[in-house]
């Protein structure tokens, strides 16, 4: 059995001998009810670690809890939260103690808990995982509201503590007169900086970089730099707001359900990105001078063989006009 106290900044002490260092604002959520938690903010202010090590101290408290880690798309996993899970054990035990299947992207505690790595990109494997007590949506803004439906609609292991779906995200720009599903579901109610708050069956915290007590000081002094310098990025880097950026190439934009009949498939359009920025798939129609876009991937964490391989799950041909 793993038991954890607060020390007075917050960090977490376990049993056994063992410190963990768990930022103040996030240690409030183990005991947070709720089945919903939604954790959001600014950059590097610690909300993937810090759930990483909350699922890390629930699978060691409570055996036989199935944990399902997703990512968008199965590519980005070993990259990302693969590691960030592996990490968070060790502060706990040693790898050896755990039964590890890289191929299957398991991993089982001595408790006989479960951490399964999945993509939404592979619905038949995440159809075929049973008993799941537990939901880690990684960068939750990449997944559409129907992911999370099928998800949430699936959950219903009889458990102690009840299942819970947690998502981390950090705020994407805002498009004039439409908000993610994410904003429209959950950040409604008021709730302040790095305090939880719980209201219905859901909880909220948003945070910033000085709620993580080992953030640089390089990146502290490059996110308050942007207060004066990017006062839009200011807000939703350093923040955590969803903001419409300054200096945005398009304005006239409307988010409508479907491509108009008659628009004219022109291809494929492709941004770069990597660590800090996603890498984003569009595909394009025009009509006249209207154009149509529609997202196929935004991901973080792809190389260029990832982003080959997300491609094709999305049924994106090689042949295709990019």
């Amino acid at each position: 059995t793993v038991t954890a106290t607060c020390s007075a900044r917050g960090w977490a002490i376990l049993g056994r001998g063992t410190r963990v260092r768990i930022n103040g604002p996030y240690h409030g959520l183990y005991d947070l009810g709720g089945r919903y938690v939604v954790v959001y903010g600014g950059r590097r202010s610690s909300k993937s670690w810090s759930v990483s090590q909350l699922l890390v101290r629930k699978a060691m408290e409570h055996k036989g809890r199935r944990v399902v880690v997703l990512r968008k798309f199965g590519t980005s996993i070993r990259l990302s939260v693969w590691d960030r899970i592996k990490s968070a054990i060790m502060e706990v035990l040693p790898l050896s103690r755990c039964e590890i299947n890289k191929g299957e992207r398991r991993i089982t505690l001595p408790t006989g808990s479960e951490f399964l790595f999945v993509g939404a990109d592979d619905p038949e494997k995440l159809k075929s995982i049973e008993n799941v007590t537990d939901y880690w949506l990684e960068e939750a803004t990449e997944f559409t509201a129907n992911d999370f439906d099928v998800l949430d609609a699936g959950m219903s292991t009889p458990c102690t503590p009840p299942p819970q779906i947690y998502m981390t995200f950090n705020p994407v720009p805002q498009i004039s007169g439409y908000q993610h599903w994410l904003q429209r579901r959950f950040l409604g109610v008021e709730h302040a900086m790095s305090v939880p708050r719980v209201t219905g069956n859901a909880c909220v915290l948003r945070t910033w970089y000085k709620d993580n007590l080992m953030c640089p000081q390089t990146t502290i002094d490059l996110l308050k730099g942007y207060e004066d310098t990017n006062p839009s990025l200011y807000l939703m880097w350093a923040l955590g707001e969803f903001t419409k950026l300054a200096g945005a190439i398009l304005s006239n934009v409307d988010v409508v359900a479907v491509v108009a009949c008659g628009a004219h498939f022109l291809g494929y359009s492709i941004d770069f990105g990597y660590a800090n920025d996603p890498c984003a798939v569009v595909a394009v129609w025009q009509h006249g001078r209207d154009v149509w876009l529609q997202q196929k991937i935004y991901a973080t964490g792809l190389t260029n063989p990832d982003l080959d391989e997300a491609m094709e799950a999305m049924g994106i041909p090689k042949s295709a006009d990019i």
